[in-house]
């Protein structure tokens, strides 16, 4: 059986650089032949906000 876990950084987590927890997390279960990826919601948040959108 194959298990795709997907591990979340909530945002405002740790707004003066990335949060490493989720990562490491991620790091342990590919040693463990589990499927994970890692999403930091933090970082989109940012991006979202400060991130002028250019128009047509």
């Amino acid at each position: 059986m194959s298990i795709n876990t997907l591990l979340i950084t909530s945002p405002f987590t740790q707004l003066n650089t990335a949060y490493p927890a989720t990562k490491y997390i991620k790091g342990f279960l590919e040693s463990k032949e589990v499927r994970a990826t890692q999403m930091d919601v933090s970082i989109e948040l940012f991006t979202a906000v400060f991130t002028k959108e250019l128009s047509s």
